[in-house]
């Protein structure tokens, strides 16, 4: 990415960035096409300078000198700060079942943090103080509080939450010896299961750079080899509250028409993909309940889509 000193230079943190960059593509269609001509206004949010998400849409308008809107947060310790961005992904964006996995196992690992050390939730959109109540759990540990809140927001078992901490340490441990690991293990989900990953975890580090290499000449993955064999710096990011960095000034105001474009590109995504769905499937073959399985979930769409141009018909008077 070349930086233009037009734009605002922002600063970004690899974990952050690891929450949203193995977004499915479907989720931005002719992502650089709208920025780059403007059919879109661009938001970066950002906390003491650093983005938290949309860093595939940053690199494009420094890409191609697109003005973009800056949304600053306000929060009192890291731990908030990756709670919020956790939860606005799992909330707005489809994503893989590994991500998820991991996502909500990092989210466990945070609420830990939040509650052992009294961190009063004051600015995430996603979860209140009340959701800390600990008064209905029979035995209060930082690992049944974590999992008990995450589970009931998530609508999820706590042990499933706890199993997805475990995941998420596994998927960490890795990433902090090999930091090039992270594009394989959120691209290659077929062969980074879940139970290889905690495997993997737990090698020496020099038999996981070895299981590394090997999987890398494999797949012929030349930038994963290099990492490996070259020296790398920890990732492991410090938790706390971050240098004091200036904020910059003269905001521009937040574009009201942002969730409106965002879903303008996701249908086009769910319209490219059901006329290649529709293209390949063989529906002779096909089982009776796939198919109705697939009616049941058209007839629900049709349903909220009915539903939303009433409300657009309501506002318009179209």
């Amino acid at each position: 990415m070349t930086d233009n000193p037009s734009l605002p230079i922002l600063e970004e943190n690899d974990k952050y960035k690891r929450f949203s960059k193995y977004i499915k593509a479907m989720e931005y269609p002719d992502l650089e096409v709208a920025i780059s001509y403007r059919h879109t206004k661009v938001v970066i949010p950002v906390w003491n300078n650093m983005i938290l998400w949309n860093y595939k849409h940053y690199e494009i308008c420094h890409k191609w000198n697109v003005p973009f809107y800056i949304e600053e947060y306000t929060f009192e310790d890291e731990a908030e700060a990756i709670l919020e961005i956790c939860s606005h992904v799992l909330d707005n964006y489809a994503i893989s079942y590994l991500l998820e996995r991991y996502i909500l196992g990092e989210l466990y690992e945070i609420v830990k943090y939040i509650h052992h050390n009294s961190i009063p939730i004051c600015h995430s959109r996603y979860f209140s103080n009340s959701e800390f109540d600990i008064s209905n759990i029979s035995v209060p540990t930082k690992c049944t509080i974590s999992s008990a809140i995450l589970g009931k927001h998530y609508n999820k078992l706590p042990s499933t939450i706890m199993e997805y901490g475990s995941l998420a340490r596994s998927i960490d441990h890795i990433i902090n010896v090999v930091p090039g690991a992270a594009d394989a293990i959120f691209t290659d989900e077929s062969y980074f299961s879940g139970v290889r990953l905690k495997e993997y975890s737990a090698k020496s580090d020099n038999m996981l750079k070895l299981e590394l290499l090997n999987y890398a000449r494999q797949k012929n993955n030349s930038q994963l080899m290099d990492n490996i064999t070259k020296p790398q710096k920890s990732m492991t990011p410090k938790r706390g509250r971050p240098k004091k960095i200036p904020k910059i000034k003269n905001m521009p105001e937040y574009d009201r028409d942002a969730d409106i474009t965002r879903l303008i590109f996701t249908i086009s995504a769910w319209s490219n993909s059901i006329a290649r769905s529709t293209k390949s499937i063989d529906y002779k073959t096909a089982s009776i309940q796939a198919l109705n399985n697939l009616d049941s979930r058209l007839l629900e769409l049709s349903t909220s889509i009915n539903k939303l141009r009433k409300t657009i018909k309501e506002h318009t008077n179209v």
